[in-house]
């Protein structure tokens, strides 16, 4: 979009393109995902620091004895800790935050670095011999019964491994007893498969997916091929269909699917377009967005398709699914794998944690801020004040950190990931359609270089939005799109009421351009040219109906029956239009002005009645004389009426005809609308007129006296 942006990041463009209702509701959304993305990165964080990085500090239970509850209450105490942190760091200010990322992104770079660097050691007989210095990292050795991987306390005595079967060490009495000193059963899965003692990460050349001749070729490819295919598993299993023993060998301690793991590897994507959040401090938005978004996504698809080959072809795939490194000595694989040493990875991970978690916690308020100085949420407008000396939403913080300190609380970052993942997937979601809509509706303002872009391409990515969210986590989905329709509506209730061309309906106070509007009168366009080559059918025929008013003193209630009375007529679902005529001058600025009275003061009557469409007043110096050019010209192709209804005149019988100009206006009416070949209703007795809150008892007999076509049988059917 061909626009300088002021602050607010995807918020901006949503709301700028959708309309203030949409935007806000998205621009909420988003606000909460990167508030819900800070807990989430720290309590990832905390989980390195605690299981890996330092087990020694003072901790909830045992370390060394996984214990959910006990875990999760060591996450939301240090969790806590780190919250408050980084929110003095982002109250400090930007200057800060620049001191730290730099050295965060470094750490985290030479993570990357380590991690291909340990990918060509664990291969270093086939590509590098530079690399033949290991260390003793690379020959971690694990116990396999077939595919089950056994914990070191299963097999290990003094420090050393006994990975066999023979009868007299560990592994035979765990899986096998004896009975009246004769008999002994055995599990049948240990009586199948062999006892393994294989290094971990036995590196590139180790596997069997291709043929014997083509792994000669490509040795790089060996280990990778077993670990090409997928193995879910239920909670509880060591292998699939199979449960295992936890307190020896390594189990699965939730159960899995493509969808649970994309919702728990989902998050790691989603600062891609984290800078957005902070166009507002950016010198040229237009064109740091652009290289900074696209550099992004590269950078992070190169590295995260590399890391899946390096771990893929590098690690034993049992290890890969030991989560927690329960058959290494609880450490962490990928740590392992790192070149030279472990703790380059581990700073590495730390730092991203907590530079991406600085990152929302910095960006988050920046969009409540937004949202606030925009004015479509009332209650928000205490988040629009800044410090004087910096500039920083202070308030916005404030309530950001409570909602990530709210987050950390769940405690397990796997519950709160899918949380995350359906506000981000929303505003992904948004952002597809906002780029479809614009281009199907060729808005002035949407020019995108990229000249390869396709609107179906952002069609194809908001179905995918939807299908991750409704695949990851169905019913947390269906909660973040009601929590968006319900955001949706308030916004559209406490604004501004006006007309709209179709309906009545309240509007935020705000004229950004409204995208959705677009498309509706793009789709009316669209809909009355098609309907215009083609002949209307008789049997798609309805009353499309002009009610022509007198709006004098006097004639309010006539005008409110006639209305309730084109009310009743509405059950065919044709179109109501209600148009008056007014002596003036459109180049008179009273007259003018009296127009809109006149037409404000008709839509409200309309409003009363409870009678959706149009309406019509027409400033003419005669309206008697142009009474036939209404008649001819309302309506537009073939959404024109053809039926008029006039009001029956009071008293006109009693006076003289030829000096009452009110008689010849009513039959020089009748005279044009005939001669238009148009139906023409003149109800009498509308004072009689029940009201909609009248009801009446008994039956309504219909006597069908010629054939009509069934017209007055469905006529009952149509006002029921």
């Amino acid at each position: 979009m061909q626009s300088q942006e002021i602050g607010g990041g995807a918020y901006y463009m949503i709301s700028r393109s959708l309309g203030p209702e949409f935007g806000g509701a998205i621009g909420i959304l988003y606000y909460l995902a990167n508030a819900c993305a800070a807990g989430m990165y720290l309590a990832g964080g905390v989980e390195l620091l605690l299981m890996y990085m330092a087990p020694n500090l003072p901790q909830f239970g045992d370390p060394k004895e996984y214990n959910e509850a006990d875990m999760f209450n060591n996450f939301r105490v240090y969790g806590t800790v780190f919250v408050i942190i980084e929110f003095v760091i982002c109250v400090i200010g930007m200057k800060l935050i620049q001191i730290v990322g730099p050295f965060s992104l470094g750490c985290v770079v030479l993570a990357i670095i380590s991690v291909f660097a340990g990918g060509i050691a664990a291969n270093s007989d086939y590509i590098l011999p530079l690399f033949s210095l290991l260390s003793e990292d690379f020959y971690l050795r694990v116990c396999l019964v077939g595919e089950r991987l056994l914990k070191p306390s299963t097999y290990m005595i003094n420090g050393t491994a006994y990975c066999d079967k023979n009868q007299s060490h560990p592994i035979w009495s765990h899986f096998c007893a004896i009975y009246n000193e004769t008999n002994v059963i055995c599990d049948p899965y240990f009586l199948k498969h062999d006892v393994e003692y294989v290094p971990a990460i036995p590196g590139f050349s180790s596997g069997s997916l291709f043929s014997t001749a083509e792994l000669e070729l490509f040795p790089v490819l060996v280990q990778l091929s077993r670990n090409a295919w997928s193995n879910y598993m239920e909670h509880g299993e060591t292998v699939p269909d199979l449960l295992g023993n936890p307190s020896m060998e390594v189990v699965q301690d939730m159960t899995t699917s493509f969808f649970v793991l994309l919702g728990i590897l989902f998050p790691t994507f989603t600062d891609i377009i984290c800078g957005a959040n902070l166009s507002g401090d950016l010198k040229d938005p237009q064109t740091s967005l652009a290289v900074g978004v696209v550099a992004a996504q590269l950078s992070t698809s190169f590295v995260y398709l590399s890391f899946v080959l390096i771990y893929g072809g590098c690690v034993v795939g049992e290890v890969l699914r030991d989560k927690y490194g329960r058959s290494i000595g609880d450490s962490m694989i990928v740590a392992k794998l790192a070149w030279p040493h472990e703790w380059v990875l581990l700073v590495g991970c730390f730092t991203s944690t907590f530079g991406a978690a600085l990152q929302c916690l910095y960006s988050a308020p920046k969009i409540l801020h937004a949202i606030a100085k925009d004015d479509v949420l009332p209650f928000l407008s205490v988040f629009q004040k800044v410090t004087k000396r910096n500039r920083e939403p202070v308030r916005a913080l404030i309530l950001t950190a409570l909602l990530t300190e709210a987050v950390i609380l769940i405690g397990g970052i796997d519950y709160i990931a899918p949380v995350c993942n359906c506000f981000f997937l929303m505003c992904y979601g948004a952002v597809n359609i906002v780029c479809g809509l614009q281009t199907l509706l060729k808005a002035p303002n949407w020019r995108p270089r990229f000249k390869i872009y396709h609107w179906s391409l952002s069609l194809l990515g908001a179905l995918l939005c939807l299908f991750f969210m409704l695949g990851s986590n169905w019913y947390y989905s269906i909660m973040v799109i009601l929590l968006t329709g319900a955001i949706y509506k308030y916004i559209e209730y406490k604004g501004l009421r006006t007309s709209n061309p179709f309906m009545f309906y309240f509007r935020a106070k705000k004229e950004w351009g409204d995208g959705i509007r677009g498309l509706a009168l793009s789709t009316a366009q669209y809909s009355l040219l098609k309907a215009e080559e083609n002949r209307m059918n008789a049997q798609n025929w309805r009353p499309q109906l002009l009610v022509l008013l007198k709006l004098e003193p006097g004639e309010e209630n006539m005008n409110r029956k006639m209305l309730l009375f084109a009310n009743q007529l509405k059950a065919g679902r044709g179109l109501t239009m209600a148009a008056t005529l007014i002596e003036g001058n459109l180049t008179n600025h009273e007259d003018e002005t009296k127009s809109q009275q006149v037409r404000d003061k008709l839509q409200e009557q309309m409003k009363e009645a409870k009678l959706k469409g149009f309406t019509e007043v027409v400033l003419v110096p005669d309206p008697a004389e142009n009474i036939c050019a209404l008649i001819q010209c309302v309506g537009m192709g073939s959404l024109r009426p053809n039926t008029v209804i006039v009001g029956w005149p009071n008293n006109w019988k009693n006076r003289l005809q030829k000096r009452n100009s009110k008689y010849w206006d009513f039959l020089d009416t009748v005279h044009r609308v005939a001669t238009n070949h148009m139906c023409l209703l003149v109800p009498k007795g509308l004072f009689m007129y029940p009201e909609p809150l009248d009801q009446l008892a008994g039956t309504i007999d219909v006597w069908w006296i010629i054939h009509d076509g069934g017209l007055m049988i469905l006529l009952p059917f149509l006002l029921r």
